[in-house]
């Protein structure tokens, strides 16, 4: 079975109610009720492949059952808050407490509903404006980056070029480059019987701060963030 899903030109947005301030209305004055919009992610090409193979249907031995998932996208922006990690963490929880739901109600012979999972993706660009708590901002971007899992659950992530901005002080709407990664690899290595091991290949690693740019502030704000 294989299932393809294709998005050109997407936006995504998040909607609130603001009664005193209609800056990014998408309603106009006129509307009693002011619900605020803002750009949360933008999606100019998306492709989205995934084959499932049982191997029941196939005859073949249960260990042959596979998933093979793949996302190829050109360009994804987006626009980040501390609320909307709040609720992008509220997804995880959610979806991970369902798929223990679903653990606990399969049967102790689970041998044939075996399934390996293999995820593959490719991003060409990929731009995120991360506002912080206490008001600074941050702009990372990525090229090329590549996240990859196979069967073993070794996961991978790689990419070509990576930078991080802040806003200048010499003018509004101006970024300094205040790190820069190039050529790196992460490749995250899981076993039963080990704990947990990354390894890391790298070229490229840099981080110059900008001048008159007090570093301590943006320190104080990613603690806030954690925190």
């Amino acid at each position: 079975v294989h299932l393809r899903c294709t998005i050109f030109n997407t936006t995504f947005r998040t909607a609130h109610y603001n009664p005193l301030h209609d800056s990014h209305s998408s309603y106009g004055s006129e509307d009693p009720l002011n619900f605020g919009t803002v750009d949360l992610l933008r999606i100019n090409n998306l492709e989205a492949n995934a084959t499932f193979h049982d191997s029941n249907l196939a005859d073949e031995e249960p260990s042959q059952s596979r998933i093979d998932i793949s996302v190829d996208a050109s360009y994804v922006e987006s626009r980040l808050q501390l609320s909307d990690f709040y609720c992008l963490l509220l997804i995880v929880k959610t979806v991970a407490s369902l798929l223990k739901a679903v653990k606990r109600e399969k049967t102790e012979d689970s041998s044939n509903n075996l399934y390996h999972w293999r995820f593959n993706s490719n991003f060409r660009s990929i731009q995120c404006l991360l506002k912080l708590p206490l008001g600074e901002e941050v702009c990372l971007r990525s090229d090329r980056l590549k996240l990859k899992q196979n069967r073993d659950d070794n996961m991978s992530l790689t990419w070509a070029d990576a930078f991080m901005w802040v806003p200048t002080r010499r003018g509004v709407e101006k970024w300094d480059e205040l790190a820069r990664f190039r050529s790196w690899k992460i490749v995250f290595v899981a076993s039963k019987t080990k704990p947990l091991s990354i390894n890391i290949d790298a070229e490229v690693a840099r981080i110059s701060i900008p001048y008159e740019y007090v570093f301590a502030d943006l320190v104080l704000n990613v603690n806030v963030f954690v925190k």
